[in-house]
């Protein structure tokens, strides 16, 4: 399964050596304090899993690929990624409103766009909270459809905890032999 994110630092490139160190586990638990976009989750097959990130825009769209509506956010991000929206005067207006009060599925459906438009994937706050990445200036951008869908089905198949914790209450959940793969930024 594909991350349908773009991430600095995302481990899809290396995680063929990262998996013999996560599978020795006795636990039925993979805990990632900062799961990012995800892609030790896409590649491993725990019963069981606590994704977190302190990043609450990431953890809500999470959440809402997770529930029954899932289809309609798809639907709704979808008008995001299109030929006119693909320029940084669109992305400047987008942006400057998921920083002044955009919300529920449009707030996740504007954190996605930016995601895949912005620069080099980057995800980033200034002091004030505001997101302050500029626009990526990509050629064309494609839409993660299958890649949310597959992310959707993989939550929804597995006891799976979202959190927005500080990552210490995450280690605190894990119980004897759980994983904990650790990645923190930088």
């Amino acid at each position: 399964m594909n991350t349908f994110l773009k991430w600095p630092g995302n481990k899809t490139k290396v995680i063929e050596r990262l998996l013999p160190h996560l599978q020795g586990g006795k636990g039925r638990w993979l805990i990632e304090p900062f799961v990012g976009s995800g892609a030790v989750f896409a590649h491993t097959d725990f019963e069981r899993y606590i994704l977190n990130d302190i990043n609450e825009d990431l953890m809500e769209l999470y959440r809402i690929l997770r529930g029954r509506n899932y289809k309609v956010f798809i639907e709704a991000a979808r008008d995001w990624f299109t030929p006119e929206t693909n320029h940084r005067n669109y992305y400047d207006a987008q942006r400057e409103h998921f920083n002044n009060g955009a919300t529920g599925m449009t707030r996740a459906a504007i954190f996605l766009y930016m995601n895949k438009h912005g620069y080099n994937g980057l995800v980033r706050y200034n002091q004030k909270g505001k997101f302050n990445v500029p626009f990526g200036d990509h050629k064309k951008v494609k839409f993660p459809e299958q890649e949310m869908i597959e992310f959707h089905q993989k939550l929804k198949g597995r006891e799976c905890l979202l959190g927005s914790l500080e990552f210490t209450v995450a280690f605190e959940m894990a119980g004897q032999g759980d994983v904990i793969y650790c990645d923190p930024p930088y």
